[in-house]
């Protein structure tokens, strides 16, 4: 939405849905028959009530899911799709080693334009001495300064977007690893609207379940990159799991 905004095109406002505490993968998993997305609901039977996840389209094959059944299946996957800490590990110390790097770059970037800054307000200075001494009349000196003072707001503007807040990347970088590290214990523990905030992070396009499978077809880019990172430093054959279709 903000990269559509940034570009000049107008994003398409979801609906908000309503949200039921009891189904966290409502409206998240989908049919893979017919693609569309499953709902939840209770069941009476004579003596107990049951929890159901099943597609609302009719005619369509997809049997219903009990709820245990699908959610703890994605719970596992979930698992399956963390890395092991040590790639983590070495992904978070590579980010921050490039970060220190870029901070360095801007550092210097920085430096030189305030340097430059200082430079112009000098010229501004000796300007107005030569106003004094009679060098330069008045109209000319407000050329003068008006063409360094548009240089100097231009400097600026560049020197406003080197600020770095270090400390705010530490803290987003730790969180991340603990993030990455914990998903599916995190998702467990959350309520059910920080369940969909989670779910809806790492799968961004839904995901698919059948026969205890659960299929992507796309997932966040974090994860993409963590898996081939992964996969270069083991010898395993991916998990079953990850086929993205039916």
């Amino acid at each position: 939405m903000a990269q559509s905004i940034l570009n000049g095109k107008k994003g398409v406002i979801k609906p908000r849905l309503k949200i039921n505490p009891d189904f966290p993968l409502r409206n998240f998993v989908k049919c893979p028959y017919c693609n569309s997305m499953l709902t939840g609901s209770w069941s009476t039977g004579r003596n107990k009530r049951y929890a159901y996840y099943h597609c609302v389209t009719k005619g369509c094959e997809y049997r219903s899911v009990k709820k245990e059944e699908l959610e703890n299946s994605f719970i596992k996957y979930l698992e399956e799709l963390k890395p092991k800490d040590r790639i983590v590990d070495d992904f978070c110390e590579e980010v921050r080693l490039k970060w220190k790097e870029e901070i360095s770059v801007k550092s210097n970037y920085k430096t030189r334009l305030i340097n430059e800054i200082k430079k112009l307000e000098d010229k501004k200075e000796r300007i107005a001495e030569l106003v004094i001494n009679g060098t330069f009349d008045k109209e000319t000196y407000k050329k003068q300064v008006s063409s360094i003072d548009g240089q100097i707001a231009v400097k600026k503007i560049e020197l406003s977007e080197t600020e770095v807040e270090v400390n705010d990347i530490n803290t987003f970088i730790n969180y991340c690893n603990y993030f990455i590290k914990n998903i599916s214990k995190l998702w467990v523990r959350s309520d059910v609207e920080l369940k969909i905030q989670f779910q809806n992070l790492i799968f961004p396009e839904g995901i698919y379940y059948k026969d205890g499978i659960i299929g992507t077809t796309k997932i966040a880019t974090i994860f993409k990159v963590l898996k081939a990172k992964n996969i270069d430093k083991s010898t395993m054959v991916a998990h079953r799991g990850l086929e993205p279709l039916f």
